[in-house]
């Protein structure tokens, strides 16, 4: 014997919005228990709303699914006092809400189950459910919460009337969830604790007057992003400590407040496995340890301040002075090593010894200040810069130093307040460093435009350490020094990179300047210019000046290369960046030292502008000159540029030329 039930199906017509109206309906008549309801657009074209009786309603299904443009919404209202007030009975998707469409749970109960469902509710990406009611969500709601692929934006809203609120996050997977305080006229609170996972697949949104108290002591994952609209999000109101992985964007507005209560000590992970960006416009307070853990890195995009702690795993902290990463008092920085430091200035507030996690590309050279004076309110800002600092401020050097680094610097500015202390500089595998006891600390003198020698009171290695300087005012450019001519290159040799593009093929030639062992070169390609493979090894002779290689691009793409030279002392030396956005044969660019050179060869002779923009977009510099129909060189002098990434615009007669990037 076989079993069959059939399920009618009830199609909504819309001449009213009461759902207990027949006329509302095709067939004719209210859904019964067997039913399968359909709110869409085929029989009423427009937007609408369908409001529930305050009677219990038994179906088997209920799918909305709104035309492109259009909105549905289904509300259960308030003044429904059932438990449950909706039952539907379908096994497998019970109610599927898809993009348009809106069920508001009103429920008017305060305890008790508004909705009960036997099967799934599937909320598809651009659907949303909100829970408007005090009725309970665990077992039939949330945990019917159906997690195929495209539900991962499918809203789950909390907007819940009254006090506070408990929900349930512990072992529980959402699409987006999104926490509101509009109900309960501005100001909500939600307590959510428990011992299992936490998974949000899309966005967790939290808006203003929404306090959101986390007692969980796993994992609280997020893929989507952190959405702050202003209140407060707890990620330890207890005992319980977990951490806190986002995988998107942090995106935080004024008034917002990330923050710990309790005994626990919870951690913000930022663990995306794509570049993601931080912007901070409230606060990050009492003992949040910010984690770094993101292979591609982390850019921020306004001022970050940390009160507590800032761990390093993996990948780079990307900062700028625009948007800097600023350290209270009490606040430390660990894990730095080479994968994973600031990129960038930071900002130190206090008196204690201190060191700045900072670094460039794959150098990872932290800056330190020690002594037993100063204030809490003194502020120093350090960064670190893998460039000639001979280039940037000049040659001139006093005794007993007898030649300073042409590889690397450090910038230390003293804010505000400051007393005498001891520098300390990490010595390393840039550095080009043999003999650490022979080195000194330079400081340069703006006002006698020369490298003064801050000594040396402590050092520890021998290619690689650090080395401390004599108390002095730490303010200004530094760099390492030599006293002895047959110790520390440090080193004096440098490469220049160009790249001629011509048909998806780049040439890219570069010329090593000063004297080296023979050792290998390698070509280096990125996407981002942040994350470099090797393409290529192409090995040095002795006494040879210029090599070149030849790159096949896949596509048409934007690509970052460089030159890595490692020679035999185990001294590693990178060229400047050069990024190929060319097309055309007419156009080359060489990045050397201290001027750009460019090659153009455009149809009949014209006036060209060459403008520079640093990455905040400001003009720093202007070039015009005329250029011959057959090819003409145009230099252009960057001596006065600091170092960093510029856009590059050549503008013709009519058009621009040419748009590319470069590093100086």
């Amino acid at each position: 014997m076989i079993s069959v039930t059939l399920h009618a199906q009830k199609k909504w017509i819309g001449l009213s919005a009461a759902w207990d109206d027949a006329v509302n309906w095709s067939p004719a008549g209210p859904p019964q228990a067997l039913d399968d309801v359909i709110l869409d657009n085929t029989m009423y074209p427009a937007s609408y709303i369908v409001h529930l009786p305050d009677a219990l309603v038994t179906v088997h299904s209920i799918k909305a699914s709104p035309a492109p443009g259009n909105t549905i919404q289904l509300i259960l209202p308030v003044t429904n006092l059932k438990s449950p007030a909706m039952v539907l009975s379908s096994p497998t998707d019970a109610l599927i809400l898809q993009k348009g469409s809106v069920l508001v749970n009103a429920s008017g109960i305060s305890s008790g189950t508004s909705i009960q469902l036997n099967g799934l509710i599937r909320i598809e990406n651009g659907g949303r459910y909100v829970h408007k009611s005090r009725s309970v969500h665990a077992g039939d709601i949330v945990a019917k919460l159906a997690a195929g692929a495209g539900t991962e934006n499918g809203i789950f809203e909390f907007d819940v009337p009254g006090g506070a609120y408990p929900v349930s996050l512990s072992n529980r997977t959402y699409g987006k969830l999104l926490f509101s305080a509009e109900a309960s006229g501005g100001s909500q609170t939600y307590n959510a604790s428990g011992s299992s996972m936490v998974t949000i697949r899309g966005d967790l949104e939290i808006q203003a007057g929404v306090q959101l108290n986390l007692d969980v002591s796993k994992d609280v994952i997020v893929t989507g992003r952190l959405l702050q609209q202003g209140g407060v999000l707890n990620l330890a109101s207890q005992a319980n400590s977990n951490t806190f992985q986002l995988h998107g964007d942090l995106q935080q507005s004024p008034g917002g407040v990330i923050t710990e209560t309790g005994s626990g000590l919870p951690v913000l992970a930022l663990s995306g496995q794509s570049g993601q960006r931080v912007s901070v416009a409230g606060s990050i307070e009492h003992e949040v340890t910010l984690l770094i853990n993101n292979a591609n890195g982390v850019v921020l995009d306004a001022d970050l301040r940390l009160m507590y702690k800032l761990q390093f795993a993996l990948g780079k902290l990307k900062s700028s002075a625009a948007t800097l990463l600023v350290l209270g008092d009490t606040c430390k920085a660990t894990g730095a090593s080479r994968d994973s430091f600031v990129d960038g200035p930071v900002k130190k507030i206090g008196d204690t010894d201190f060191e700045f996690p900072v670094g460039k590309q794959h150098d990872y050279a932290p800056i330190g200040i020690t002594g037993d004076s100063g204030n809490k309110t003194d502020e120093y800002i350090a960064e670190y810069f893998l460039a000639d600092p001979r280039v940037r401020y000049g040659t001139a050097f006093e005794a007993p130093m007898i030649r300073v680094s042409s590889m690397e610097y450090w910038f230390l500015k003293k804010v505000h307040g400051g007393t005498a202390k001891k520098v300390q500089l990490t010595v390393g595998a840039y550095s080009g460093a043999t003999a650490l006891d022979k080195l000194v600390i330079a400081q340069w003198d703006e006002a006698a435009a020369r490298w003064r020698n801050a000594g040396n009171s402590a050092w520890d290695g021998v290619t690689a350490g650090y080395v401390a300087s004599n108390e002095i005012m730490p303010d200004g450019p530094f760099t390492v020094a030599s006293t002895v001519a047959q110790q520390n290159p440090l080193p004096a040799i440098n490469i220049s990179l160009r790249a001629d593009e011509k048909d998806n093929t780049v040439l890219l030639t570069w010329f090593l300047h000063g004297d080296a062992p023979a050792g290998l070169f390698q070509v280096e390609q990125s996407a981002d210019g942040q994350v470099f493979n090797a393409i290529r090894v192409v090995a040095g002779e002795d006494f040879r000046r210029e090599y070149q290689a030849v790159v096949r691009l896949p596509q048409r793409l934007k690509r970052y290369f460089r030159i890595h030279f490692a020679d035999p002392t185990g001294n590693d030396l990178y060229s400047p960046l050069v990024a190929v956005y060319a097309e055309d044969h007419d156009f080359t660019c060489h990045v050397a030292r201290s001027r750009l050179d460019l090659f153009l060869r455009l149809p009949g002779r014209q006036q060209v502008q060459v403008v520079i923009f640093d990455l905040a977009g400001k003009q720093v510099k202007s070039h015009d000159q005329p250029v011959e129909a057959n090819g003409s060189h145009v230099f252009v002098d960057i001596s006065g540029l600091v170092p960093g990434l510029y856009i590059l615009n050549v503008k013709g007669r009519d058009r621009i030329i040419k748009v590319c990037l470069f590093a100086r």
